[in-house]
């Protein structure tokens, strides 16, 4: 009898654990769908993208050899160089505009200011093709997420500046969009093509990436083409020298190792010896006479910001 009754007793537990499973997965599942029906889609979700903004090959005041778009210069006036590179937050709604202000203001930061991008583009371009554009800022909240068909007809239309399609994706690539987001262009083959989207586009940037949101972590946000900056408008110091201003003026002075000359201003440093060898020589040094070695043996310079305009 205590046999028989142990057996019983076994069978009962196992039929227990059994709906006790059958319940917690019914349960699991009711919260799963629940869930999934008001979490927030993932293209509403922000990102962290990396930006660079400079002047295309050739571009520009100072986009010729030995300028200082051609790789900075040491000391102090390093960042007045024609690039900057950093990171913002993308939103679902963010546009090429919004890019463009927060490079602006990025530019005020490092002590200069852009007056001018009335020929700037943003390009959006795939982590795979862009080796050769240097992408070395990193990204984070990588989320994958959907887009509605409508959207992506849109994206079709904004992409190639014709009818929508339902057969082969969008092509993206070269670009040049109105301020409507319409443009023409194929893209690189093999790969998911660039996106060239003109800065007064009302279209969000998720809107215009094939997958509906703007993964930071696989695309990089490029502003290029010919902008201005307060600092083309740069003189040598030695055109503004007063003798006997009140303040007294003050001046950072470098050397120049390339050229093996010292008491270059600091504005001939970052511009004429773009790329060469500089270092600080006299910070905050109060001269008495209009002195910058630069514009003195422009002969042997070349100094570009001696001449009155």
């Amino acid at each position: 009898a205590t046999g028989a009754g142990a057996q019983v007793y076994t069978e009962r537990m196992q039929k227990l654990e059994e709906r006790h499973k059958e319940g917690m997965g019914v349960l699991l599942s009711d919260l799963s769908g629940y869930l999934a029906s008001v979490a927030v889609p993932p293209t509403l979700l922000p990102t962290i993208a990396g930006v660079i903004m400079r002047r295309g090959p050739g571009v520009g005041s100072n986009g010729g050899s030995g300028s200082c778009g051609g790789g900075g210069c040491g000391g102090r006036d390093g960042p007045t160089k024609k690039e900057t590179r950093f990171q913002m937050r993308v939103l679902g709604v963010t546009t090429a505009a919004d890019v463009a202000e927060v490079a602006a203001k990025q530019f005020s930061l490092i002590g200069d200011e852009v007056t001018d991008m009335n020929d700037v583009v943003l390009v959006l371009r795939p982590r795979s093709n862009s080796a050769a554009a240097e992408a070395e800022t990193e990204a984070d909240g990588r989320v994958a997420g959907g887009v509605s068909d409508a959207d992506a007809a849109v994206m079709r239309l904004m992409a190639v500046g014709g009818e929508a399609s339902s057969g082969a994706p969008p092509t993206y690539g070269a670009a040049t969009d109105s301020g409507d987001g319409k443009g023409s262009g194929k893209g690189a083959a093999g790969g998911t093509p660039t996106i060239t989207v003109a800065l007064d586009c009302p279209t969000p940037l998720f809107k215009l990436v094939p997958d509906g949101r703007l993964d930071g972590g696989a695309w990089e946000l490029a502003l290029e083409g010919n902008f201005a900056v307060k600092s083309d408008a740069q003189m040598c110091f030695s055109l503004e020298f007063v003798k006997g201003a009140e303040p007294a003026q003050q001046c950072d002075y470098y050397q120049c190792k390339t050229c093996a000359i010292k008491w270059v201003c600091s504005r001939c440093a970052s511009t004429c010896h773009a790329g060469h060898e500089v270092v600080p020589f006299q910070m905050d040094h109060t001269p008495t006479w209009a002195c910058c070695y630069c514009a003195k043996k422009k002969a042997k310079t070349g100094c570009k910001l001696c001449q009155r305009s």
